[in-house]
C-alpha cells in the first residue's frame, strides 16, 4: 500500500499535481482513495469572496440591448443574498494515466469523496477497464478551486494481486478476414480459432481497421491490430488503438509508425522478414535495412508452415540471432499469416504461448514484450537461470555481477518442457552456438545444464532429429547485461 500525504494553498489553485504511483508485475487492479480535508470553506472570508466576484461579475454586465432588465435585477438581488453560495466546496479531482501516458479516467469528487475505487478488468465508474500494465503509473491531481488557506489531501493506493502462479496462453499473431484478402468474416475466424483450442487471436488486415467492429461477443481474446502493408516490408501492429500512415516512411524505414505503436502501448512485429518478394509477394520482403529498430519489439521466426517456407523461417531465425548478439531485446514468435480456416489446424505451423496472469490485451502483450513466451507447434518450454545470486526467467536480464561474484561463474540453467509433441534433440544455444545437445521423448522433460554466464544471450529449442531438423518448440532467450 502507498500513501502519499500532501498539503496545498490557495497559490496551487489551478494545477496539475503529478503523484507517482509504481506498479509492479502481477498486479490484477488498484485501489484508490482520495480524501482531503476540509471538503467545504465557511466563515466571513469565505462570504468575502462571495461578494467580491459576484460585485465585479455585475460589473461586466452588458447594457441591456439583448439582455431583459428582469433578469439583472434578479442577479442583483441574488447578489444582495450572497450567503446563499457560502459555504464553498474546494474543488479537486485526480486523473490516472498507466505508463504510456495512456489516460484510464478520472475521479470525481460528488460520487467518489472519501471513498474506495477500483480500477482493473472490472473498474468503477469514470474509469475505463482492463489489465494492468506494470511500471509506474501517474495520479495528476487536479486543483480546481482551492478557497481554504491550506488543504490537507491524502492519497493512497492499494494493488491487489493475482493469485496463484502465471499460467500459459496460446495465441495467433497474424490474421487476415475478408476486410482485405481473407476468406472469413472477422466473426467466423475467431469462432474456428478458438474451436481449434487458441486463446487470443490477432486480428490484423491489410492497412485498415474496418474489421475492428464487424464481431461480437468473441468466443477468445480479440486483439485489434493493423499489418502495415508497405512497399518494402511488412510489419503487424499488434494491439495498436488508431489507424496508422505508414506514407510518410516509405523510402527510410517506418521509423514513425513504431514510435507510434510504441506510444500507444502496442508492439511493432516485422512479419515475414525473408519471403522471396517481388514479383512473387510485392513488399512481403523486409528491406529497411537502416532502420532503427530501438522501437521494435518483435520478429516472426516462425511463419506459417515451417515446411513450405523453412528457408524464408531458418533465414529469419539466423537475423533475429543476428539482432540479439548486437544488444536488441527481441522476442521471437510465431505467426501463422492466416487468410484461410485451414491454417488454422497446419500439422507444421506453431502458436506464441505466452506466460501471463491473465488472458487480457494488457498481460498478453506484456508477455511478449518482456519475452515471457516461447513458440511451439504444441506444448510449451520454459527456462531458468541461476548464477551464484543471481537469476533470471526467460525474457529477463541477468544482473551484473558485483565484488561477491564473477561473470565467469558457472552457473546452472533450468529448462521445464510440457506437452512436447514429439521426441527429438533438445539443444542449448549460447551465443548463436549450439553447446549442448541430447535426445529427448515427447511429453514432460526436466533438464539443469552447467553453463557460464554468456556474453550475450542463451536459449533452447527442441528440433527433430532429422536432416532437415524440423523445429517443435523454440524458447525466447535469458540475456546477459
Amino acid at each position: 500500500m502507498l500513501t502519499h500525504t500532501i498539503q496545498l494553498t490557495r497559490e496551487q489553485k489551478q494545477s496539475c499535481i503529478p503523484l507517482s504511483i509504481p506498479v509492479t508485475e502481477g498486479t490484477k487492479a488498484l485501489r484508490i482513495h482520495f480524501v482531503y480535508s476540509p471538503q467545504w470553506f465557511e466563515g466571513q472570508s469565505a462570504q468575502q469572496m462571495v461578494d467580491e466576484r459576484l460585485a465585479d461579475y455585475l460589473a461586466e454586465l452588458p447594457q441591456p440591448r439583448w439582455l431583459p432588465s428582469a433578469l439583472a435585477a434578479y442577479w442583483r438581488n441574488a447578489a444582495a443574498q450572497s450567503d446563499q453560495f457560502v459555504p464553498l466546496r474546494n474543488q479537486l479531482n485526480f486523473s490516472l494515466y498507466d505508463p504510456r501516458n495512456q489516460c484510464w479516467g478520472r475521479w470525481d469528487s460528488p460520487q467518489f469523496f472519501d471513498t474506495w475505487l477500483t480500477v482493473g478488468p472490472e473498474s468503477d465508474r469514470g474509469f475505463q477497464s482492463g489489465g494492468i500494465t506494470p511500471g509506474t503509473w501517474t495520479l495528476d491531481i487536479e486543483t480546481h478551486g482551492i478557497f481554504s488557506p491550506q488543504l490537507d489531501v491524502t492519497v493512497t493506493v492499494e494493488p491487489v494481486f493475482y493469485e496463484g502462479k502465471r499460467r500459459w496462453y496460446a495465441g495467433e499473431l497474424h490474421s487476415h478476414s475478408y476486410h482485405s484478402d481473407g476468406e472469413l468474416s472477422p466473426q467466423d475466424l475467431m469462432e474456428q480459432a478458438a474451436a481449434n483450442g487458441l486463446d487470443f487471436l490477432v486480428l490484423s488486415d491489410h492497412n485498415t481497421t474496418s474489421g475492428w467492429t464487424d464481431y461480437c461477443d468473441p468466443p477468445l481474446l480479440a486483439i485489434p491490430s493493423l499489418e502495415l502493408t508497405t512497399f518494402h516490408g511488412h510489419a503487424v501492429l499488434v494491439g495498436i488503438n488508431r489507424y496508422i500512415d505508414w506514407r510518410t516512411d516509405i523510402r527510410r524505414g517506418l521509423e514513425a509508425a513504431a514510435a507510434a505503436a510504441q506510444e500507444a502501448g502496442a508492439l511493432f512485429v516485422i512479419a515475414h522478414p525473408f519471403v522471396v518478394g517481388e514479383p512473387l509477394c510485392c513488399g512481403c520482403r523486409w528491406e529497411y535495412d537502416t532502420m532503427d529498430l530501438s522501437n521494435v519489439h518483435a520478429v516472426e521466426i516462425w511463419s506459417g508452415s515451417w515446411r513450405r517456407n523453412s528457408l524464408f523461417n531458418w533465414m529469419a531465425l539466423q537475423w533475429w540471432e543476428d539482432l540479439l548478439e548486437q544488444g536488441y531485446r527481441l522476442t521471437g514468435v510465431a505467426a501463422r499469416d492466416i487468410h484461410q480456416a485451414a491454417q488454422l489446424n497446419g500439422a507444421d505451423t506453431a502458436n506464441t504461448v505466452v506466460k501471463a496472469w491473465d488472458n487480457n490485451r494488457e498481460q498478453v502483450l506484456d508477455a511478449i514484450r518482456r519475452g515471457a513466451c516461447c513458440v511451439t507447434q504444441a506444448g510449451t518450454v520454459d527456462m531458468r537461470m541461476q548464477i551464484g545470486q543471481r537469476h533470471a526467467e526467460m525474457g529477463g536480464v541477468l544482473p551484473p555481477a558485483d565484488g561477491a561474484g564473477s561473470a565467469d561463474e558457472v552457473g546452472t540453467l533450468s529448462v521445464a518442457i510440457e506437452g512436447l509433441p514429439r521426441g527429438g534433440l533438445l539443444e542449448v544455444v549460447a551465443d548463436k552456438e549450439i553447446i549442448h545437445s541430447e535426445t529427448v521423448d515427447a511429453g514432460d522433460v526436466q533438464r539443469e545444464f552447467s553453463l557460464a554466464e554468456p556474453e550475450h544471450f542463451c536459449r533452447v529449442q527442441v528440433v527433430e532429429d532429422t536432416e532437415l531438423r524440423q523445429p517443435l518448440m523454440f524458447s525466447n532467450p535469458i540475456f546477459s547485461w
